[in-house]
C-alpha cells in the first residue's frame, strides 16, 4: 500500500496552515461556528478506538508505511470518531496519521469545531478557509514536509474514497 494505493485496516490546539493562509494566522480565536453547549456521547468507548488506531498502525508497520492519509469520512469516523454533524457537502480534508507520533488534522475552518470534538484529533488541527482552494493540498505537502515526511518515505493514500478528488491526488 505505497502512494496511491488504498490501505485497508478494519488541550485543544488550533493552528494556522503555512501555504496560502496568511489571513487564517491573523483570526483570533478558534474558526468556525459555534456550537451548542452539549457534546454528543462518543458512538464508542476510547479504549475501542484507541485497538482501532493501533490496528492501522501495525498494519502500517506490515507495509513498512511512515505515514498515511485517510480521507474518507467513514475512515475518520471509525477511527477518530469524527463526525461531520452538518450534514454539508465536505471540501478537501485530509488526517495525516503518521507511523510516530499524534495525526494532524487538516480541514476547512468550519470544520473545526467538530474535529476538535475527537479525543485523537484535537492536539493538531490545521485549518484552511477557503473550499476548493488550491492552497489545501500544498498545505497537506507543507505538514509532511515539517513533519520530515516527505524525504525518503512511504506513505500511503487513502484512495476509494469520495472525497478525494482526481484534482488532489
Amino acid at each position: 500500500a505505497a502512494s496511491g494505493a488504498a490501505l485497508a485496516v478494519g488541550g485543544s490546539l488550533f493552528t494556522a496552515g503555512s501555504a496560502g493562509a496568511a489571513a487564517d494566522s491573523a483570526r483570533s480565536g478558534p474558526p468556525g461556528p459555534d456550537l451548542p453547549e452539549w457534546t454528543p456521547a462518543p458512538p464508542f468507548e476510547r479504549a475501542e478506538h484507541e485497538e482501532r488506531i493501533h490496528r492501522l498502525r501495525l498494519a502500517m508497520q506490515r507495509e513498512k508505511l511512515d505515514a498515511v492519509l485517510i480521507y474518507s469520512q467513514h475512515s475518520m469516523y471509525y477511527l477518530f470518531g469524527y463526525d461531520v454533524m452538518s450534514g454539508a457537502a465536505v471540501a478537501y480534508q485530509t488526517i495525516i496519521v503518521p507511523l510516530d507520533g499524534y495525526p494532524i488534522a487538516l480541514v476547512r475552518n468550519t470544520m473545526v469545531p467538530y474535529v476538535g470534538q475527537s479525543p485523537f484529533l484535537s492536539r493538531e488541527v490545521r485549518f484552511y478557509t477557503d473550499s476548493f482552494s488550491r492552497d489545501s493540498v500544498r498545505m497537506t505537502t507543507d505538514i509532511l514536509a515539517e513533519k520530515h515526511l516527505l524525504r525518503r518515505k512511504r506513505i500511503g493514500i487513502e484512495t476509494r474514497t469520495l472525497t478525494l478528488n482526481a484534482h488532489d491526488y
